[in-house]
């Protein structure tokens, strides 16, 4: 099929217009870069993190999360758990006898792992996390619904339910 050469100048002109408009952008980033450093500003500001004015971290409290997921449906210290095994399988939405072995696999993993943070304080536990991306698939939930339970926040949820729905996936 032959096109005809007006198409053929159309093309060509926006793909010379595209080029125009990438070598433009980075005109621009280069000019306001050499702005930057000619008033002292070289260095790219902190976006968030510790700085005055900023809320501080929640005190999420990683143990009693753990250990009340523990307590509900696993038992502890030589006590029932407080639901049956119906009620897990209905709240989690997958077998004890699947999420055993599962949870083996993880956590032993790096990113899974149990971690000290900066101020030496341990970080999440594997529990809370598998039960939480457990949730958010089982029920549809938006990330930041079970922080309330597990007591893990809306990004560690979100990336252990990424983790976890790649994960299932590989296998």
């Amino acid at each position: 099929m032959d096109a005809s050469p007006r198409s053929v100048a159309v093309v060509q002109f926006y793909k010379d217009l595209s080029v125009a408009m990438v070598l433009g952008a980075r005109a621009g980033l280069i000019v306001r870069r050499a702005l930057r450093a000619a008033h002292g500003r070289v260095e790219k500001r902190p976006v968030g993190g510790s700085r005055p004015g900023r809320r501080p971290n929640r005190h999420r409290d990683f143990d009693l999360g753990a250990h009340s997921i523990m307590r509900d449906y696993f038992g502890v210290g030589g006590e029932p758990p407080v639901y049956r095994k119906r009620d897990f399988e209905k709240r989690n939405r997958i077998p004890r006898l699947v999420f055993r072995p599962l949870y083996v696999v993880f956590r032993n993993e790096p990113w899974w792992r149990r971690s000290t943070n900066a101020t030496g304080h341990l970080q999440s536990h594997p529990l809370q996390k598998l039960v939480a991306a457990l949730r958010v698939l089982g029920y549809g939930e938006p990330y930041d619904h079970p922080d309330e339970y597990c007591r893990v926040s809306r990004s560690t949820i979100a990336e252990a339910t990424r983790r976890l729905t790649k994960f299932i996936v590989n296998k």
